[in-house]
């Protein structure tokens, strides 16, 4: 989709990628190239990836992802020209405002920081590629320079991307859409893929749980922020088993007493209990924190939580009211899952 879309009216209410071309021209961050930054900050020190082929895949099942170097960043961009046998380099998901703080006045003013779950910066030599993948987050991407080619498959082709199985990694694609392996995935058939080049200075706003993978086709520097959905982009197919919710609940109790009363109106048991299980996972891992207790836990399920509840229940100084309110909660999150309880007990259960 391109044309007619206004930012201040139309960004949180997408539903299909737009491309905004030309969106950096005239800004300070368009004039961004890796030599540039470099020249500004050539001591600061950055992680690089190395790929023996460019595919930097998280399960890394073919061996070809070589780890993490950290490195000075003047080095890293001196070394993007330099690599051998192949090799290719990748500074990849960099949080902006942990490494260059300094740039972020220099971006448009698109999002509301109070929106915005985290901002990156990716510099990669022409060859990578990023297999494909969804994210349970909207995406305002700008490439910045160079040119990338994003391969785009609509949520709605869920199933026919066939997600691999193990949790850590379910929001990736078994398919190598490239080359099918039509015996194993022929499903894959019935997805309908779009491609797009962006260009230096364009923008791609992509909206939530949209299937991508992109291609570096030049030596490339990107910048994007990640906001988060509204709950209803939540109801898509790729939360049928496993909601990656967890994502998008931060901090702030007012998103999360969002989330959860319009789960628990639209009668979504499974959106509205992980919901709740992650504000009890909060509240945990606040007061863990308060008495300095490190062993906690990174999974909201009843049972691990549980067992946090068990090590912050021999700290003398955690009241006991707060433990069973929480305890309290626990169950009641069990048993509305298990529909022996009815799924209005959950907003009171996680007033925490």
């Amino acid at each position: 989709m391109t044309g007619d879309f206004n930012l201040e009216t139309d960004l949180h209410g997408v539903v299909e990628p737009v491309v905004l071309r030309g969106f950096l021209r005239g800004t300070a961050a368009g004039a961004w190239t890796p030599e540039l930054l470099a020249a500004r900050f050539p001591d600061r020190p950055v992680e690089v990836s190395h790929s023996r082929d460019g595919k930097f895949d998280l399960l890394n099942e073919r061996e070809v992802v070589e780890g993490n170097a950290e490195m000075a960043f003047a080095d890293f961009v001196a070394k993007l020209g330099e690599a051998k046998d192949g090799r290719v380099l990748y500074m990849q998901q960099c949080s902006l405002p942990m490494l260059f703080p300094e740039l972020i006045a220099e971006l448009p003013p698109v999002l509301d920081p109070a929106l915005v779950v985290d901002a990156n910066i990716w510099i990669g030599k022409r060859g990578a590629l990023s297999p494909a993948h969804f994210d349970p987050m909207n995406n305002f991407f700008m490439q910045v320079a160079g040119r990338k080619k994003m391969s785009l498959f609509a949520p709605s082709d869920y199933r026919a991307l066939y997600p691999r199985e193990s949790a850590s990694v379910s929001h990736m694609s078994s398919v190598d859409i490239d080359r099918p392996d039509v015996s194993r995935h022929p499903d894959f058939a019935k997805a309908v893929r779009t491609d797009i080049v962006l260009e230096a200075g364009d923008a791609l706003i992509l909206p939530a749980y949209y299937w991508h993978q992109v291609y570096t086709l030049e030596d490339s520097l990107s910048v994007n922020a990640w906001w988060r959905i509204r709950p209803e982009q939540a109801l898509v197919p790729a939360n049928e088993a496993a909601p990656p919710l967890r994502l998008l609940l931060d901090e702030s109790r007012e998103p999360q007493e969002g989330y959860l009363q319009y789960f628990i109106g639209g009668g979504h048991r499974s959106l509205a209990v992980t919901v709740a299980l992650a504000r009890v996972h909060r509240a945990l891992s606040e007061a863990s924190e308060r008495f300095e207790i490190t062993d906690t836990v990174q999974i909201d399920e009843p049972k691990a939580l549980r067992e946090q509840l068990e090590s912050l229940a021999r700290e003398p100084r955690y009241v006991a009211a707060e433990r069973e309110k929480i305890a309290t909660a626990i169950d009641t999150c069990e048993a509305v899952m298990a529909g022996k309880r009815p799924l209005d007990d959950l907003a009171h259960a996680a007033e925490l």
